[in-house]
């Protein structure tokens, strides 16, 4: 109980501030506030719907945008996103479900549904405006990478707090769930064995590893290139653990994820540093054949007999071979492209996806993981093509020869393709709008320097 009254003292301290910062248009505090919103997401109440600290803080976003609509802030591609999520309500409301709704909450009805799921969208698609209203030089953007890695890494500090608390046989802060019991740990069972889960003070395990997966890669990138947080080996030690702790939270999405992003990003941002690969494959060699119990939360403290690797498979393509036909991802595919296959291509509605494809719990609905899925199921084929050619038309400044090199813009790619395929089976909507505002704020920034130093040249020119 008492760790219910201190989430509702977390949502006002978020409140409080979100107000503040408004108030005093000190925006950049607001957008590293949204970001420890995320990080602080074990702290929820429900309140008509499940709020979170991010939700709270992206409201007065939203609003700061709305007060400042008529500074030139909204990208071409934010304009049909907004219209995207608009027809895709009217949709919902023209196709409504038949199923029973009597049990859910008044916000949670088939009726309604739509707009609770139209605010989650806008309020976080509103910090690709958010980002250019507050990110106008390099010096702000800077100090936001900065605020935005020691603000990770406090989150990040909670999670080894909770393992060295496990390790010593003390409990640590519950996941809290609303109108449900709280679980008192997260944990899954291999081979007679109970291995426990990192989750923190975010909520839940795969949320934590979620948190943590953009800042691996972008401190990833900031390391290799020399852009040191505080100094090298503290940004080591930091970008280490991150490893650490996403690995000890064992979600299965995510783990893949970090298979697939590495491999790609190994590819995209590090095939030319041969370094790069010195540690790599020091890493895989370790997955392969590192005993887990000195970094592995177990019921007991016997010899393990499997590898850390065992461990990891079992998590990811073992669950996935086993699970696979039973996952509310793979119903919401086979549905919309068999049950309404005509929809397909607009989607079957904004947020109308739990009426058909997934059950319903006691406070909400029971949601879809996967990012993409749920583009499916509310925007169609036609909302996933949006996204994907937003990603390719970002992606393509890379090919510029005068962007190519830019740190800023770099770090706010790698942040949104991690991100894009962190969506492959976690949430990550707010990743992906945060590290699109990024880029566009990056990309602006480096073209006024351009023009600038062009405007500086000519200058010169007409002097001499």
């Amino acid at each position: 109980m008492i760790y219910n009254q201190i989430s509702q003292i977390v949502l006002i301290v978020f409140l409080t501030l979100s107000i503040y910062f408004t108030f005093k248009k000190n925006y950049q505090a607001l957008l590293a506030l949204f970001v420890a919103g995320i990080g602080f997401g074990g702290f929820n109440l429900y309140y008509g719907t499940l709020w979170f600290p991010y939700k709270i803080v992206s409201v007065f976003i939203m609003l700061a945008v709305l007060i400042n609509s008529k500074k030139n802030i909204f990208p071409k591609y934010f304009k049909r996103l907004i219209v995207l999520f608009f027809i895709s309500v009217l949709i919902a409301q023209l196709f409504q479900p038949s199923a029973d709704q009597s049990n859910l909450p008044f916000f949670q009805k088939s009726s309604f549904r739509p707009f609770v799921q139209l605010f989650t969208y806008v309020s976080l698609a509103a910090l690709i405006p958010f980002c250019l209203l507050t990110l106008k030089n390099e010096n702000n953007y800077l100090t936001f990478i900065k605020r935005y890695f020691l603000i990770v890494e406090l989150v990040m500090s909670f999670a080894v707090l909770q393992f060295i608390f496990q390790k010593l046989g003390m409990d640590f802060m519950p996941i809290l769930r609303p109108n449900l019991t709280d679980s008192p740990t997260a944990a899954f069972s291999f081979q007679n064995t109970v291995i426990l889960r990192l989750y923190g003070v975010t909520g839940e395990p795969k949320t934590l590893a979620a948190f943590l997966f953009p800042y691996f890669f972008t401190s990833l990138y900031n390391f290799y290139n020399k852009n040191y947080n505080i100094n090298p080996h503290y940004h080591l030690i930091m970008l280490l653990l991150s490893l650490f702790v996403i690995i000890n939270a064992f979600s299965s999405a995510v783990l893949i994820s970090l298979a697939i992003t590495l491999t790609l990003t190994t590819f995209i941002w590090f095939r030319n540093k041969i370094k790069f690969f010195v540690p790599l494959v020091i890493l895989i060699l370790t997955i392969l054949y590192f005993n887990p119990d000195q970094i592995i939360i177990t019921s007991s403290y016997t010899a393990a007999p499997y590898s850390l690797y065992d461990l990891l498979a079992e998590r990811t393509t073992g669950r996935l071979s086993s699970e696979i036909n039973e996952r509310p991802e793979y119903i919401g595919i086979y549905y919309i492209f068999n049950e309404k296959p005509f929809l397909s291509f607009s989607g079957i509605g904004m947020g109308m996806y739990p009426y058909y494809v997934t059950s319903s719990g006691s406070y909400g609905i029971d949601p879809i993981d996967s990012n993409w899925v749920v583009f499916l199921m509310d925007l169609g084929l036609i909302g996933i093509v949006f996204f994907i050619y937003a990603l390719i038309k970002l992606f393509n400044l890379r090919n510029k020869k005068t962007y190519k090199q830019d740190r800023l813009l770099n770090f706010a790619l790698i942040g949104l393709f991690a991100a894009y395929a962190l969506g492959m089976g976690v949430g990550s909507y707010q990743y992906m709008m945060l590290f699109t505002g990024l880029t566009f704020s990056a990309y602006k920034i480096k073209k006024n320097k351009l023009y600038e130093k062009n405007s500086s040249t000519k200058v010169d020119t007409i002097q001499s």
